[in-house]
């Protein structure tokens, strides 16, 4: 059984994926969730192509470790994984837990990747860290971390893996045809965001990096925002600061699959990675294993994340660095596409046998 209750960012994208891999093994698989999940638009956008291969329960009492394990006992199942544990409550986490079956928990965010030790504590995520290592005593539990592209491999480690779903001449011819969907200039150096446009992508910090750009550059440039808007506050602050922006903005409001977010990052000449987070970006890999320019700014964890991949250093979340950054990936060539980890990366670890003894 694999549970998710939150439908946002690339969670249920990792759920498919784990189905996928259950069916491929021939292996009986129930995904438990929300009714909320099932009416989200994501559910649809990733899970839907799989049809009724798989069993879906809903989840209604308060979600912890004990209760999963009985639902897991009821649907006759052996293992339960939890790709996002730390989106939980301390609840859940806390109790007594039943010796079997075992809950293979997966932190996506390591608290640990925060900048400062006051950032750390502040964020109260110590708490819930402190609270997981505890549990992962039981013996009925297992904890896993999320790491990124570029990490040597360890038993607990799950390496955030790279779906392109199709080889990377493929992404790249199918490119050609969705720049020319959307019009875009071949003669214009094209920087863009992908993917779920937030607050935390600092878009008017990159339109007022891009104002410098363009009052020095001799090529015309452009921004590409390819991506639904996540709230109406972020959609005003960046048409605030577009107003008499000299450069294209060219925007695709709207959903996107995994397979079309490939397309969409291969389109363009350079991604801009300007995020206030800590913890490494999937993006980042697709933009590398498809051999396409990335600007970072963020916090240091965040820059030292994207360097693996890059090779460039990135720069702090202000105006004027960024602005250097993007004058500087535009005389850059265009890097060559990295051979990175896939889907085994994600499901290998979550699927791995159960121990004896902790069957049913």
């Amino acid at each position: 059984m694999v549970v998710e209750t939150f439908a946002s960012g690339h969670r249920l994208l990792y759920v498919r994926e784990i189905i996928s891999e259950a069916l491929a093994r021939r292996v009986p698989i129930v995904f438990g969730t929300t009714d909320e999940v099932l009416r989200d638009p994501n559910y649809r956008q990733h899970l839907a192509e799989l049809g009724d291969s798989f069993q879906v329960v809903v989840l209604n009492d308060q979600i912890t470790v004990r209760s999963l394990q009985r639902r897991a006992r009821e649907e006759k199942c052996d293992l339960v994984v939890v790709p996002d544990a730390l989106k939980f409550g301390v609840a859940f986490f806390l109790g007594a837990a039943s010796s079997a079956p075992l809950v293979r928990m997966l932190v996506m965010n390591d608290p640990r990747w925060r900048s400062s030790i006051g950032e750390y504590f502040a964020s109260l995520a110590f708490l819930k860290l402190a609270v997981l290592y505890a549990s992962n005593l039981r013996r009925s539990t297992e904890l896993l971390w999320l790491r990124p592209q570029g990490t040597t491999p360890e038993p607990r480690y799950v390496i955030d893996p790279v779906l392109l779903e199709r080889d990377v001449q493929q992404l790249h011819a199918e490119s050609l045809r969705f720049r020319s969907a959307l019009r875009m200039d071949p003669e214009i150096f094209w920087f863009g965001v992908v993917g779920s446009l937030t607050s935390r992508k600092n878009i008017p910090l990159i339109v007022d990096a891009l104002r410098q750009v363009a009052t020095v550059s001799d090529n015309p440039i452009g921004l590409a925002l390819l991506g639904p808007w996540a709230d109406d506050s972020s959609r005003r602050a960046t048409d605030n600061a577009l107003i008499e922006a000299p450069f294209i903005c060219l925007r695709r409001d709207e959903l996107l699959t995994n397979l079309e977010m490939n397309v969409a990052v291969a389109a363009l000449d350079c991604v801009v990675m300007a995020y206030s987070t800590h913890a490494p970006n999937s993006t980042t890999a697709k933009a590398a294993a498809l051999g396409v320019r990335v600007a970072t700014a963020g916090s240091p964890t965040f820059r030292a994340f994207a360097s693996r991949l890059t090779g460039q250093r990135g720069v702090e979340l202000e105006v004027n660095s960024l602005a250097s950054e993007l004058r500087d990936c535009m005389i850059r060539p265009r890097p060559s596409p990295l051979s990175l980890i896939g889907p085994e990366g994600l499901t290998e670890p979550l699927l791995a046998p159960i121990p004896w003894g902790m069957r049913r």
